[in-house]
């Protein structure tokens, strides 16, 4: 974790010091806060209020994101967004992870000797989160009805209907970025024909 102390002792700025997936402390985070106004601030998202760059048409800003019970250092991403232009969501995920293990003391090794298992365990895995019922279910940002399935990160009977999942997607102007990345939506209502837009 890393933290404001060592951040002023290093005398750096703040881009150079952090990595993207480095976790802050409260102290990090109440100055992404308190710095100037933020640019966004959601319980999961903050972003420091001074443009950093200017990159895929819209301006970019230092962003933490809120995984789990931490915040997580995410780069400098568009206003409401959690992923750098051009980046992959899944980079980032990984990013995170190696530092999480790492802080864990969980080493290469150990994760790939976890990663082996059988094709036949792989199917049963797939089978059994397959197994989990399409229900009707309210949808977080409209409060419509919908069916899909439960996803981990929504409160037990919520999900997202698909005219709130195009609205996600939609930019807010003609030549902006969606209002919300791909990575968010997979963040916080799954994978698209599983939990939501469902046949």
């Amino acid at each position: 974790m890393k933290t404001r102390a060592q951040w002023n002792a290093s005398r750096q700025n703040l881009t150079d010091f952090l990595e993207i997936g480095d976790e802050v402390d409260e102290s990090i985070m109440w100055y992404f806060v308190k710095v100037l106004p933020p640019a966004c601030y959601r319980s999961d998202l903050i972003q420091i209020g001074e443009p950093y760059d200017f990159k895929g048409g819209a301006e970019t800003f230092m962003t933490i994101r809120k995984m789990g019970s931490s915040w997580i250092y995410a780069g400098c991403c568009h206003v409401g967004h959690s992923d750098e232009p051009g980046a992959n969501y899944l980079d980032f995920l990984a990013a995170y992870q190696a530092k999480s293990h790492a802080a864990a003391g969980i080493t290469p090794a150990t994760m790939a000797a976890a990663a082996e298992y059988s094709e036949a365990d792989e199917v049963r895995d797939a089978a059994k989160k397959a197994d989990k019922p399409i229900t009707q279910l309210a949808c977080a940002c409209c409060g419509g009805v919908t069916r899909g399935r439960q996803w981990f990160n929504q409160d037990r009977g919520y999900g997202i209907c698909g005219d709130c999942i195009a609205w996600l997607r939609k930019p807010k102007s003609d030549t902006g970025p969606a209002r919300e990345s791909e990575g968010y939506i997979r963040d916080c209502y799954g994978i698209e024909g599983k939990h939501f837009n469902v046949a």
